[in-house]
């Protein structure tokens, strides 16, 4: 049964559309008698047959305003198929705990979206720093002058660049492992609440 969720203020619920239509009766019937105790035998009965059925239109109206306002048998009562009335007991406790498993998959699939979004630019961001900071330590450890023009030998700087690299590529492996991990964490936990939702609804059927 699909309905639109967390709507505010929320509708109030009845257990069933016969429900709804005894307090419409209850309603009904208090209003007319306190209108029959107004007039007393005192109106002619014209008057009285007018006053009556404007107090029934007023009703009328205030029902069909209320029943925007109303979920009976845990439907919508304005957008409730006369046909299908009451046609199943609604689990209102049920309802919410699936209801509360939808709410809690989206909000993992918005998690590992912004995962798969942010972490790389992160890994890149974490890259990016220790390479500068790298660079900055070697200026330091040459501490050369302005006119030095003093240049690695050519074994010293490949050396010197494998171990950069390596270290990098060790770095960015961990990162990557790390990521791959938490996605994978959160793709078993939304498949289980995927699993218990499923299995949920099969009940209600």
């Amino acid at each position: 049964m699909e309905q639109q969720r967390e709507e505010y203020p929320p509708r109030v619920s009845v257990e069933s559309m016969q429900d709804w239509r005894q307090i419409k009766s209850n309603v009904s019937e208090f209003a007319m008698s306190l209108l029959e105790s107004r007039l007393g035998g005192e109106a002619d009965e014209k008057t009285a047959r007018e006053m009556r059925a404007a107090i029934q239109n007023f009703l009328d109206g205030s029902y069909s305003l209320a029943e925007k306002n109303i979920r009976a048998n845990g439907h919508n009562l304005d957008e409730l198929d006369p046909s299908k009335e009451d046609d199943e007991p609604f689990d209102e406790a049920l309802d919410k705990k699936i209801w509360a498993l939808h709410t809690e998959r989206i909000t993992r699939d918005l998690d590992l979206a912004k995962k798969r979004r942010t972490r790389p630019r992160e890994i890149e961001g974490m890259l990016s720093d220790m390479l500068r900071q790298r660079r900055v330590a070697a200026e330091k450890d040459h501490d050369l002058d302005e006119d030095d023009d003093w240049v690695p030998e050519d074994n010293a700087l490949d050396e010197r660049a494998l171990k950069e690299a390596a270290k990098v590529v060790s770095k960015s492996s961990a990162l990557a492992e790390e990521l791959d991990k938490a996605v994978g964490k959160d793709r078993e936990r939304l498949q289980r609440v995927q699993a218990v939702e499923k299995d949920l609804r099969s009940r209600k059927k």
